[in-house]
């Protein structure tokens, strides 16, 4: 799971400086980009990844026959 954190925060901060570049920002706001694309691709991507696993793991539990956990009522 680390790997697949590591490359979120890489490739929001490659695509937030591209992006900046290619509008010709100055440096130092290419370099402010990085950082917060870097952010922005850290906590956008963790509730899809989070999502993701727990789809996979109710997928699990339906094809193995066990019944959904039902809610508790008061």
């Amino acid at each position: 799971m680390i790997i697949v954190v590591l490359f979120l925060i890489v490739l929001g901060s490659l695509t937030a400086a591209l992006a900046a570049y290619i509008h010709d920002f100055s440096w130092g706001f290419i370099a402010i980009s990085y950082v917060a694309g870097g952010w922005g691709g850290l906590l956008t991507g963790l509730p899809a990844l989070f999502f993701l696993r727990w789809r996979r793991q109710r997928r699990m539990m339906r094809e193995s026959g066990q019944p959904d956990p039902q809610p508790s009522r008061r």
